[in-house]
């Protein structure tokens, strides 16, 4: 995403608990939020509850949507308040990612793993405005860990992730295939027919990857 000055950053801190195996267990200690002010991270409040693989979007200056598996929380930096939202998503996932898209105040969530650890292909699109959800057009492949960004033209771009395929390695080894595409989702606004869809970018990765980081500076989206 685009960092800039006030977007609120959510940071869960850890802890280490060890059981009577001595298996290493992560679990939240503390959940924190920051802001980038300037040239440094300053802190901010807690949020309300454990959030664990959660995404946020400033959808507006100053206004933050955060996700989280089956919490959706508005967030106001004029006021430093995080207001619940009553409208949740239809699909329980973690590892997916969001952005803003388009002119009409629009948050598209893309992929991810469901609690059985299975891939998804499946997107759902929040308006601010309405409060509702719907369904988008389902990305290309499964995919789980993208990175992703949103252009300063409203473009939200895919990058990479894991893609719920398998490949042979020489030894015949079966691992996940990653992914080095670029993906970009031209709303229905934008379209003549008034149906969203997926358009492949010709710009690609050096090398195939998940967990991506995205930002743009000066127009130019860094990978």
């Amino acid at each position: 995403m685009r960092l800039t000055l006030g977007t609120v950053l959510s940071v869960v801190r850890y802890k280490f608990k060890f059981g009577r195996s001595y298996s290493k267990f992560l679990l939240p200690s503390k959940n924190q939020t920051e802001f980038f002010s300037g040239f440094s991270f300053i802190p901010g409040p807690f949020l309300p509850e454990e959030m664990y693989s959660h995404c946020s979007v400033e959808y507006a200056p100053g206004k933050v949507l955060l996700l989280d598996d089956d919490k959706q929380y508005f967030y106001d930096v004029s006021t430093g308040r995080f207001t619940r939202s009553p409208n949740q998503r239809n699909l329980r996932r973690a590892a997916y990612a969001c952005g803003a898209v388009g002119d009409g105040g629009d948050v598209l969530v893309v992929g991810g793993v469901d609690f059985r650890f299975r891939r998804t292909a499946a997107v759902e699109i929040y308006n601010v405005a309405t409060g509702h959800w719907r369904h988008g057009p389902d990305f290309p492949v499964e995919v789980s860990h993208p990175g992703s960004v949103t252009l300063g033209d409203g473009t939200f771009v895919l990058v990479g992730g894991m893609s719920g395929r398998t490949r042979r390695t020489a030894a015949g080894e079966a691992v996940v295939d990653f992914l080095d595409t670029l993906y970009e989702y031209v709303h229905e606004n934008r379209t003549a027919d008034g149906k969203g869809r997926w358009r492949l970018r010709p710009e690609r990765l050096s090398e195939p990857k998940s967990d991506v980081a995205v930002v743009v500076v000066d127009e130019d989206a860094i990978c």
